[in-house]
C-alpha cells in the first residue's frame, strides 16, 4: 500500500512570493518579525565551521536554564520551534490518536500529528492524546493567562493527557503569560528566538518539559540540526533578553497606531496582544491579497487558517505602516 503524506503547510515569507513580486520592493506583512531586534553583541566564529556542533548543546542548555530556572535536563533544543513540534509528535504520539487543538491555529500541529499518523480534533469531547495550546494563539492574537493555562494543565493531568504550549510569540507580547517553568509532568512548553531577535534565517528554539520527555524529544530529533551559528547566536540572545523590553513597547505603539486605521476604514480586528494583527476583510481575503500586493505589500492570507475572509498583518515600522493603510483603503470597495 502506497504511504500517504500530507500536503504541507503553508507560511509567510517574502521568499514564498518567487517570482510573483517581479523584484520590487515588497514589505513583507506575512511573517510577524520583530522590527527593532535588540543588539546581542554576537560576533560569530566563523572559524568553527569547520567543525560539528555539540549535539548535547550544553552551553545552549545552560543559558537557557539560567534564564527560565528550571534544569538543564529539562530542555531540548531544535531547529526552530518547528522542529520541537516534529520531535515531540513523533515521539509521544503513536497512529490513530488524536491531538485536541483550537479550530484556527499554526497548521504545524495538524502537520506533525498526520506525519506520526495521528489526527487533529477541535472537539474536547473526542478523546485524545494530547492537547495543544498555541499562547499567545496565531494568527488571532488571543492570550491565556497564566493560571487558565495551569488549570488546563490539571484537568489534562488528571486525564492523562499531555500538554504542548508553544509560546513562540511569548516574548512580544504584552504580558508574559508563560508558564515555561511550571515544573508539571504532563506539560511541554515550546519557545523561539525566530520572531523575538529577527533570525529566520538562522532558526533556533527549544522545549522545556519533564525529563523523560525531554529525552525523547532529543532522540527523535536528527543530530546537528542546529548548527554553530545558530546556537552561538541563541547564546548571545538568550543574556539579552531583558533588553526586549524595548521591542515590546515600540510593538504596542505601532499595533495601536494601525488598529486605531483599521477602525477608521470600518475593518474589524481581534483584540491583539502581540506584534500581529487579525482582522475580516469584507471580501476573500486572495482577492485583497493580491490587490495589496500589486500595491508593494504582501500580507497573509489566513484562508489555510480556515479563515478565508480574514488576513493577518505583522506590525511594522510606522512609515511602511502608513503606506499600508493608505493601500488599504485604496484596495477596499
Amino acid at each position: 500500500m502506497k504511504k500517504h503524506f500530507p500536503n504541507k503547510v503553508v507560511h509567510g515569507g517574502l521568499l514564498q512570493l518567487g517570482q510573483n513580486n517581479n523584484g520590487k520592493y515588497t514589505a513583507d506583512y506575512s511573517a510577524s518579525i520583530n522590527p527593532w531586534p535588540p543588539e546581542t553583541g554576537w560576533k560569530p566564529d566563523f572559524k568553527r565551521i569547520k567543525d560539528y556542533p555539540d549535539d548535547t548543546y550544553t552551553e545552549l542548555k545552560e543559558e537557557i536554564s539560567t534564564h527560565h530556572g528550571v534544569k538543564t535536563e529539562n530542555i531540548s533544543v531544535g531547529n526552530g520551534s518547528v522542529e520541537i513540534i516534529r520531535s515531540l509528535f513523533k515521539a509521544v504520539l503513536n497512529p490513530g490518536e488524536n491531538v485536541l487543538t483550537e479550530r484556527h491555529t499554526f497548521g504545524e500541529y495538524r502537520f506533525s500529528a498526520e506525519l506520526a499518523g495521528a489526527s487533529c480534533s477541535h472537539d474536547p469531547a473526542t478523546p485524545h492524546r494530547l492537547r495543544v495550546i498555541c499562547n499567545p494563539n496565531n494568527p488571532s492574537g488571543k492570550i491565556l493567562s497564566a493560571s487558565e493555562i495551569l488549570a488546563i494543565a490539571d484537568d489534562c493531568s488528571e486525564k492523562g493527557i499531555m500538554l504542548y504550549i508553544d509560546e513562540a510569540f511569548m516574548d512580544l507580547a504584552d504580558r508574559d503569560e508563560s508558564v515555561a517553568d511550571c515544573g508539571y509532568e504532563n506539560v511541554i512548553v515550546s519557545r523561539s528566538l525566530t520572531k523575538s531577535f529577527a533570525i529566520p534565517g538562522l532558526r533556533i528554539g527549544y522545549g522545556i518539559g519533564s525529563p523523560s520527555v525531554t529525552k525523547k524529544i532529543e532522540a527523535a530529533r536528527l543530530p546537528w540540526t542546529v548548527n554553530f551559528l545558530a546556537e552561538s547566536f541563541a547564546v548571545s540572545a538568550i543574556r539579552n533578553y531583558d533588553r526586549l523590553e524595548e521591542s515590546r513597547i515600540k510593538i504596542r505603539t505601532e499595533r495601536d497606531y494601525l488598529c486605531n486605521g483599521l477602525e477608521k476604514l470600518g475593518l474589524e480586528y481581534h483584540p491583539p496582544s502581540a506584534n500581529y494583527i487579525l482582522f475580516s476583510t469584507g471580501i476573500l481575503s486572495s482577492e485583497l491579497t493580491q490587490k495589496l500586493l500589486e500595491k508593494g505589500f504582501y500580507v497573509r492570507n489566513c484562508t489555510s487558517f480556515g479563515l478565508p475572509h480574514s488576513i493577518r498583518i505583522a506590525v511594522r515600522k510606522r512609515e511602511d505602516n502608513e503606506r499600508l493603510l493608505e493601500a488599504l483603503r485604496e484596495c477596499l470597495p
